[in-house]
């Protein structure tokens, strides 16, 4: 099976070549480091930015194209190192690297740019490629992050005010209830009527009925006369 980004090179997939890699490129031209010496600097120029401006087509069509995809941070990224490869001046890398060879291969240092100057020499344009590369990833990363956090946050708030509105709605409900109220105290019993003059019980009335003894007294006191 070919190797997915590398034409030419065949990864083994079945028991007797799992794993074996077989690499049936060219072996000239190879893009190799020793390949790549062999090229102008305005030959590099070209693949350098052609290929920036393929990987940037390729990002945008993998997220589904439009203006959406075109802003992504790794595709302004990548925008903008297509830039730097375009405003490299291979004229004067020539130029330098002919001093380099004259020099016995060392480099001869080269004087920063004028900050008004809109070229840059090889050297900055390779820190300045590097760093872009390596920014786009961790920019992104970074911004995941920070969404991620400020849904969390929204989430919480949401909960909470949430909360504080079933709060309110039950402190509510209870002073819109009126209090229960409390039952009646149980009627005493009715105390027994009472008569002028009637026995009503074994005591003498308030009013000077005869008691229950005294009539038994007179009863007594009668049978014995008799």
């Amino acid at each position: 099976m070919e190797l997915k980004g590398f034409s030419g090179v065949y990864v083994g997939v079945k028991e007797e070549v799992l794993g074996e890699i077989r690499d049936e490129r060219p072996t000239k031209p190879r893009p190799s480091k020793d390949y790549l010496m062999t090229l102008s600097s305005q030959t590099l120029k070209e693949m350098w930015a052609t290929a920036l401006r393929n990987q940037r087509q390729a990002l945008i069509e993998a997220n589904g194209g439009g203006e959406h995809a075109e802003k992504s941070p790794l595709a302004r990224a990548l925008k903008e190192e297509v830039r730097t490869a375009e405003n490299f001046d291979a004229d004067k890398s020539d130029r330098q690297w002919a001093k380099t060879l004259a020099n016995g291969g060392v480099a001869v240092p080269v004087p920063a740019p004028a900050p008004a100057s809109s070229s840059s020499s090889s050297s900055s344009s390779s820190s300045s490629s590097s760093s872009s590369s390596a920014s786009p990833a961790k920019k992104e990363k970074e911004e995941k992050r920070e969404k991620e956090e400020k849904k969390e946050k929204k989430e919480k708030k949401e909960k909470e005010e949430k909360r504080e509105k079933e709060e309110k709605k039950e402190s509510k409900e209870k002073k819109e209830t009126p209090a229960a109220a409390p039952a009646p105290a149980p009627a005493a019993p009715a105390a027994p009527a009472v008569k002028k003059g009637v026995i009503v019980d074994d005591e003498e009335d308030e009013e000077g009925g005869m008691s229950l003894a005294q009539m038994r007294a007179m009863a007594a006191a009668s049978t014995q006369k008799a």
